[in-house]
């Protein structure tokens, strides 16, 4: 490869625009002392003082300070810094450089313009610097800025490894596993280039490291060596790697056997978001596998899993669900709580009502009571307490405990129905006779105030 003098195809660029930015603003617009208060981002002394340092080289022409003053300027002032890191590219500061093509490419500071984002990116890579590698193998995987060309990103690919860069080194590990981007396709490079990826704690490449153990891909199979590194990855950060450690204690593979400790493993990548072990958490909760038998939260499970993705638990629901292992409506509401609720999937007070009318229209009970405080609050419904008094009256009439208190206090304050004090009453202690909680602990205050304002009486 011919290596171009950076400097001059910089100038020869001209960053048009910046140049455009520059030619229409005054002089003045330019950073000039430590005590602009554009520029001035913090109030502390030493920041102050650091900040007029770097100003003061940047104007005498030194290309660091001037990608350190404008990484500072960044969220305070885009477009001053993009003058400033325009300034250190035009002198070949490589930094500065693929920081342009960051900011062209985001739009930051500067108009958004992938394709000049590409030429900065391969005017810093063709000199050597990594991240603008990176950056173009990026770009030519994915055709912006560039034609997508697997051949162009598997070049800057390869030079970004040969470098040493973490990423670099773990994607042509993959590369060579999968035969991809028109690489040979061989497991023991695979290898080599995880090993590389791990020498730089890449948490990624353990992962990848544990899978070729576990399947003898590449390497002799060796359950010990596969759990050692899931167990790294997932320690590193990892979260998927969660999953392979449970299996491992699941199954006793590389590690004596350990049912809880496969069930921690398990929640802890679920609790995170990792479809296949909120499936395998699921199945722990439905077996009783490390943990107490709870089908409420196995079937929980089984659905956050689904709806992130999982096609295994998408496929056990649909099989209850058909057999009629589970009720409809149940299930419904359920699916209506978790997206009500916002954990493990995006919240969306659509979706859940969506899923909750129709429960509630099947009889669930308490999809009827949340579907009644939903209307009462005007979330994700029209707001009309006398709906919500509706709905709370249907699953009253089943005797439903959380219904009767939520209509006690309904006519206690007078929520939809006119104030009621003795029907507010008589739905309170029906509730209490149910057991309802917040009855019971009602009635209890309210019977205790009685005492001590007759003690107050009598003295």
């Amino acid at each position: 490869m011919k290596r171009r003098s950076l400097p001059l195809l910089c100038a020869l660029l001209s960053f048009p625009a910046f140049a455009e930015q520059q030619a229409d603003a005054p002089t003045s617009e330019l950073p000039a002392t430590s005590t602009n208060a554009e520029e001035v981002t913090d109030n502390n002394a030493a920041f102050q003082a650091h900040h007029a340092k770097l100003l003061e080289a940047a104007q005498q022409g030194d290309a660091e300070s001037m990608f350190q003053l404008g990484l500072r300027l960044m969220h305070k002032s885009p477009t001053t810094a993009a003058r400033w890191i325009s300034k250190g590219a035009e002198k070949g500061h490589l930094p500065c450089v693929d920081y342009l093509g960051r900011m062209y490419f985001e739009g930051h500071g500067i108009q958004k313009s992938e394709e000049k984002a590409a030429q900065c990116w391969q005017l810093a890579a063709e000199h050597g610097y990594i991240p603008s590698q990176m950056n173009l193998y990026d770009c030519y995987l994915s055709g912006r800025g560039v034609l997508r060309s697997e051949e162009d990103a598997a070049k800057w690919l390869k030079l970004a490894a040969e470098g040493n860069d973490s990423r670099a080194c773990h994607d042509l590990g993959v590369c060579h596993a999968e035969g991809m981007l028109g690489i040979e396709k061989s497991y023991e490079k695979a290898v080599e280039w995880y090993r590389k990826a791990i020498e730089q704690e890449n948490e990624v490449a353990m992962y990848k490291m544990a899978l070729c153990y576990a399947n003898g891909q590449g390497v002799p199979q060796d359950y010990a060596q596969a759990f050692k590194w899931y167990n790294a990855s997932a320690e590193a950060g990892y979260d998927r790697a969660w999953y392979g450690v449970g299996v491992c204690y699941r199954n006793g593979h590389g590690v004596e056997q350990n049912l809880p400790m496969a069930f921690k493993a398990y929640q802890n990548g679920a609790e995170v978001g990792v479809p296949i072990a909120q499936n395998a958490l699921a199945q722990c909760y439905m077996q009783g596998t490390g943990t107490e038998k709870n089908l409420d939260l196995g079937i929980i499970w089984y659905i956050i899993a689904a709806e992130n993705g999982d096609s295994e638990a998408q496929t056990t629901l649909n099989e209850m669900l058909k057999n009629n292992v589970i009720p409809y409506a149940y299930f419904l509401r359920l699916r209506s709580e978790i997206y009500l609720s916002g954990d493990y999937v995006k919240r969306s007070v659509t979706t859940a009502v969506e899923y909750l009318c129709k429960a509630a229209e099947l009889g669930d009970l308490k999809a009827q009571c949340i579907l009644g405080s939903l209307c009462i609050r005007g979330e994700g419904v029209p707001q009309s307490a006398e709906e919500g008094v509706r709905w709370f009256s249907k699953a009253a009439e089943q005797k439903y405990p959380d219904a009767l208190y939520l209509l006690s206090l309904c006519y206690s304050s007078g929520i939809g129905v006119a104030v009621d004090k003795d029907k507010a009453k008589e739905y309170l202690k029906a509730a209490a006779e149910l057991n309802q909680p917040d009855a019971i602990e009602q009635l209890k205050s309210e019977e205790q105030e009685k005492e001590n304002e007759k003690k107050q009486e009598e003295q």
